[in-house]
């Protein structure tokens, strides 16, 4: 019998199969009764299901998606592409996101103020971002956004949890 020895692997045990630790023993041994099976590799389970985009031509900002309420939403990759004229006051285009309670941008790009300009970013990220449940994902342009299109676009996927 192979011995447990990983305290992650306990607390995974003790949550995932709602073993009441006050009253039994988590599992420590593994043996012909106790199995754990465990995701080895995560990132080979998962696909992107939810893509969006939208753009912001002349704006401050355009919403791109909305987490739902109920499930997770895991952001997979984004791109944000911008295109803008020497007349534009633009300083940044930016796509933002809920993590944590805190907006936060997930992609910057930064410009240089009455200069044309044409810039583009892609992201794949290795290990998925958890956006806050119920909230927006957006472009954000600077305040001055005149004579600046910005096209972004997001994947990812919906992890819904049974009795959330």
């Amino acid at each position: 019998m192979a011995t447990i020895y990983n305290s992650d692997l306990f607390k995974e045990l003790a949550s995932a199969g709602k073993i009441q630790v006050s009253v039994d023993n988590i599992p420590n041994q593994l043996a012909e009764k106790v199995v754990p099976v465990m995701e080895v590799n995560p990132k080979l389970l998962r696909r992107t299901e939810i893509i969006r985009h939208n753009d912001a031509t002349n704006a401050t900002s355009a919403s791109i998606y909305t987490t739902p309420a109920n499930a997770d939403f895991y952001l997979t990759h984004l791109t944000i592409s911008t295109m803008k004229d020497a007349g534009s006051t633009a300083t940044f285009s930016a796509i933002s996101c809920v993590i944590d309670g805190i907006t936060r941008y997930a992609a910057t790009l930064g410009f240089i103020t009455l200069t044309a300009s044409r810039d583009s970013l892609s992201i794949n990220f290795s290990t998925p971002i958890k956006i806050d449940r119920n909230t927006s994902i957006g472009i954000v342009n600077s305040a001055a956004a005149a004579n600046i299109i910005t096209i972004c676009s997001i994947g990812g996927y919906i992890d819904y949890i049974p009795n959330a």
